[in-house]
């Protein structure tokens, strides 16, 4: 092959190590188990994994191995599973809760790294969401800048990303806020205030009410466009309350009425 030529996908992974978030995840294990099985020079494949559910990591190791999904690899070539090799961490910890001693290790190495892990599920409280999936790829990014021979970093996102649009282009969106006030708006000493705010002007602690006035008055202002999508509030018996910036009616936020508002 010349200098010229792109290297086949074996070929790029010769003599080199990944790091991998969200391995036991549905994609996780696929990934995986393509790595091992068709680029058998790939020296190792380092796996983020925390305790869950009582499972230490090396049981969980164990579990994720034995799933049918590596059968045909460990028929082809049983020593490839061996390359599987666990970093002891947390997404919710600074520097991923990865130990010195094993960034240190990485560091040698390391010169691609897949980020997959994530919350999924749609009700997740927005602290955690936000934690899951925006913080802790911040988080991977300050790693991955302690890794001298990175060469890629791969994000896998949700199918569900900007579903606001009719066609997705292969390009990255500006966020319709900055993400620094959605970071914010999850600080519980910010949500402590505007609780208090709240009651003030609402005269009520319905919990739609505290959401619907987080929306309009932390997140809103920030937004140039009056016409996009603003929130999805769940209210009393999972009503799905959709507001837009302005001049839309919402229900109003006294208890027990069914007065509309002007936002």
């Amino acid at each position: 092959m010349t200098s010229t030529e792109t290297p086949s996908i074996p070929a790029f992974y010769e003599g080199r190590s990944v790091f991998i978030t969200g391995a036991t995840g549905f994609i996780g294990k696929v990934l995986v188990e393509k790595l091992l099985r068709s680029c058998p020079g790939i020296q190792t494949v380092y796996i983020l994994m925390r305790e869950k559910r009582g499972k230490e990591p090396k049981q969980r190791l164990e579990e994720l191995l034995n799933c049918k999904v590596f059968d045909l690899v460990k028929k082809e070539n049983p020593e490839a599973v061996h390359k599987v090799a666990i970093v002891h961490g947390d997404l919710s910890l600074p520097q991923l809760g990865v130990s010195p001693a094993d960034l240190e290790t990485m560091s040698k190495t390391v010169s691609v790294v897949f980020h997959s892990a994530a919350t999924v599920k749609f009700d997740e409280p927005l602290k955690v969401a936000v934690d899951m999936n925006v913080l802790a790829t911040r988080r991977m990014l300050e790693l991955c800048h302690k890794l001298p021979n990175i060469v890629a970093l791969v994000h896998v996102s949700t199918a569900y990303a900007n579903c606001n649009l009719s066609e997705v282009d292969e390009v990255v969106y500006p966020p319709p806020f900055p993400p620094k006030q959605i970071i914010d708006a999850t600080d519980c000493r910010i949500i402590q205030t505007t609780a208090e705010l709240v009651l003030a002007r609402f005269q009520c602690n319905r919990k739609e009410n505290l959401a619907l006035y987080i929306a309009l008055n932390v997140l809103a202002p920030s937004s140039s466009d009056s016409k996009i999508n603003l929130i999805t509030v769940l209210g009393r018996g999972g009503l799905v309350v959709r507001s837009r910036l302005r001049g839309r009616r919402v229900p109003s936020s006294k208890p027990d009425s069914t007065e509309e508002t002007t936002v």
